[in-house]
């Protein structure tokens, strides 16, 4: 079994002792201060076909290195060659993360901190379980580098401008800066193109609230097409969240989804609609929640079901015609242990709802909403269509 030895390396410092016929694997940054007797391989583009290619064509006595900024376990190349190389044995051997650097610097105690990537990730920054987090830190990308988060930050919830945050440049190295003031302010700050920058945020007053049941202008919509609050608040209580994967099938604008994912980060939600133009309608409001952990799936959902992982957790809130049908094809799928609740509004889909998959059913109720409404300078209360719930598990799931 071939061996790779993985160093962090900080500034040109504690590169390892090395030798001619050692080949070091490393960023341009950090590559320049290898000694020219080695044979030397940028990590970019192809490298690890490079690699692969060596491993098979040097013999047991070339010693292989890869060097890495910091923690190479932290984000860093140590979690893609542990994924890439299973058949290799590594050794690591670590300097502090920038993270640890910034809050050393910026006298941050990183205790209770949250940590955030945005490197190499695409789509919505997570802005809202950012900001609920005592102190966050955020380690950033040429792309969407710390000030242009920060700017990101505000403008999505402004009553942040004013808390408490830090940026820190090429941290470890001989160019390192450090910014400090409010988050208003850092986001106006100009860094360096394609430097190396995180962002720490420390929690000021009223951060965002609980994504539970909020109100129905939160999320863009199609013709009311929505699971309202109340409802919502129910279903969420009923599909007890937890890590996993859940489904959300009929999702219309994806509003039960999108609450599910902000409560639980650890949950990765597929969000089933076979409506294009509502398909934008959830991608929008994932945008708008700060959600970076749902999966919009446009089609048909029993044509859909069948390529997804298997859920922990169902909610179906559509169907139609097909509720009785996507009901049993979606409990089959459904993990051991795991929760399905099914919504249902017309008088024929409750009926299906309430004799379905009876021997599975734990709860079955229906709920009603009134709200006080004006009229005649009196109130009066202004009910809502009763919405029947049934609540389905496979096995224990400790209801």
């Amino acid at each position: 079994m071939r061996k790779i030895e993985v160093f962090g390396v900080s500034a040109g410092e504690n590169i390892p002792d090395l030798h001619s016929g050692n080949i070091v694997f490393a960023g341009k940054r950090l590559l320049k201060d290898v000694p020219g007797y080695c044979r030397k391989v940028e990590l970019k583009g192809d490298w690890k076909n490079v690699m692969r290619e060596l491993l098979e064509t040097t013999g047991a006595n070339d010693r292989i290195v890869v060097l890495g900024s910091g923690d190479p376990l932290f984000h860093g190349i140590g979690g893609a060659l542990l994924r890439e190389f299973t058949e290799c044995e590594f050794s690591f051997t670590p300097q502090p993360a920038a993270f640890q650097l910034l809050a050393a610097k910026s006298g941050i105690d990183w205790s209770e901190a949250e940590l955030f990537s945005l490197h190499a990730v695409s789509g919505n920054i997570p802005f809202k379980r950012i900001l609920r987090a005592k102190t966050a830190i955020i380690y950033t990308d040429p792309e969407r580098d710390a000030a242009e988060v920060a700017r990101r930050l505000v403008e999505l919830y402004p009553l942040c401008a004013e808390w408490q945050a830090v940026i820190g440049v090429n941290l470890g190295l001989t160019d390192e800066m450090v910014f400090k003031g409010k988050l208003g302010e850092m986001s106006e700050v100009v860094l360096p193109e394609r430097s190396l920058n995180i962002l720490a945020v420390q929690r000021g007053v009223q951060p965002p609230v609980l994504p539970l049941g909020l109100p129905d202008e939160n999320y863009r919509r199609h013709k009311d097409m929505i699971t309202h609050p109340e409802v919502r608040a129910v279903v969420l209580a009923k599909l007890r969240i937890a890590p996993g994967v859940m489904w959300d099938l009929g999702a219309g604008s994806g509003s039960v989804g999108i609450e599910a994912a902000g409560l639980c980060r650890e949950l990765r939600v597929y969000a089933v609609e076979k409506d294009y133009g509502r398909i934008g309608d959830i991608e929008f409001n994932m945008k708008h929640s700060g959600v970076d952990n749902v999966i919009p799936v446009c089609g048909d959902i029993m044509e859909k079901m069948v390529e997804l992982p298997a859920p922990d957790r169902i909610f179906v809130g559509g169907g139609g015609a097909q509720c009785g049908e996507i009901m049993s094809a979606a409990f089959e799928r459904l993990k051991p242990g795991g929760i399905m609740v099914v919504v249902a509004v017309r008088v024929e889909s409750a009926a299906v709802v309430a004799t379905h998959l009876r021997e599975f059913r734990r709860e079955l109720f229906t709920l009603s909403v009134y709200h006080a409404s004006e009229l005649a300078g009196n109130e009066f209360w202004r009910g809502a269509n009763p919405i029947t719930i049934a609540v389905f598990s496979k096995g224990n799931c400790g209801i």
